[in-house]
């Protein structure tokens, strides 16, 4: 038995600019697997446009009024002022010291919470970038989030911004709505000042949280099928994409789609297996894995 999900894999992201990586879901989103809704308000920063993704202009939040800051460095731009006595410390070694964040302008804005926006009707997988405004935008979302399978944040270990919640703010959140830590993606590295050689000092990090695996008996079987695919296509863990589509099959609901590409789908049966554990095992040129963006150490500003 082989059936899609009745819809395509709908992820939100928060945070939408085009600079640095590509998102973790651009193989899949390449693939034509999921539907896009962004945000960023800074409208030169958008990807290009395409269908199946929408990027709108609005400052997620907690809906009140707010300050958004704008910095030479376009990565920087948010709701919360810069903590300069930890970014004097950790500036990166070849941005320019402190014109690498100076300060552009400042606009006033109306933040909206994402429980709020009518256009976004399904989070199965939720995405942010915003600078320190993570926890808010999280609890902006209460609602939409009782069907979202995975959340993909950036965390931080040190104060950026001033009244920044940590990492372990935005664990003990989503630990509370029902959520586990599934691994980290991309490290963001500074040097220690004032040494301009090479740094170890990790200050971010993309966390990946997804829908307590525990108890797969109580999931909807589309949440079961956008877990597998997102699991497969964004970040590589065929492990937790095999548990679900295990989960599927036990229910004779689901064989996940796990490798595409804009012409042809290769469906996941018994046969896509490779040896005794069952391990996943992809067709394609180079053994059928997307492109995973985002992996590693690398100092980035």
């Amino acid at each position: 038995m082989n059936s899609l999900p009745d819809r395509l894999t709908a992820i939100v992201d928060v945070g939408a600019a085009a600079i640095d990586t590509p998102p973790s879901y651009q193989s899949m989103f390449d693939a034509g697997l999921c539907s896009v809704i962004g945000f960023e308000p800074q409208t030169t920063l958008w990807p290009r446009d395409c269908k199946n993704r929408t990027i709108l202009p609005d400052v997620i939040g907690d809906g009140a009024p707010a300050l958004l800051r704008i910095f030479s460095s376009p990565g920087m731009a948010s709701i919360l002022a810069p903590e300069w006595s930890m970014l004097d410390v950790l500036s990166p070694r070849a941005a320019g010291g402190r014109e690498w964040g100076k300060h552009l302008h400042t606009e006033k804005v109306e933040t909206r919470r994402l429980d709020d926006i009518a256009i976004i009707e399904h989070i199965d997988m939720l995405r942010m970038d915003a600078q320190g405004a993570e926890l808010m935008i999280l609890e902006g979302a209460g609602h939409k989030l009782a069907e979202t399978v995975c959340v993909q944040t950036e965390v931080s270990f040190n104060t950026l911004y001033v009244g920044q919640p940590m990492f372990g703010d935005i664990h003990e959140f989503l630990t509370a709505k029902g959520f586990v830590f599934h691994t980290f993606t991309e490290f963001q590295v500074r040097t220690i000042g004032p040494s301009h050689g090479k740094g170890r000092h990790i200050i971010q990090a993309d966390a990946v949280y997804v829908k307590d695996f525990r108890h797969m008996e109580t999931w909807a079987e589309p949440q079961l099928q956008h877990m597998a695919l997102i699991a497969h296509w964004c970040f590589g863990s065929d492990d937790l994409a095999y548990r679900c589509v295990q989960q599927l099959e036990s229910e004779r609901a689901f064989m996940p789609v796990l490798e595409d590409n804009v012409h042809a789908n290769h469906c996941l049966g018994e046969s896509s297996y490779n040896g005794p554990d069952r391990t996943v095992a992809l067709s394609g040129s180079d053994g059928g894995r997307p492109d995973l963006a985002g992996s590693g150490l690398e100092q980035r500003g």
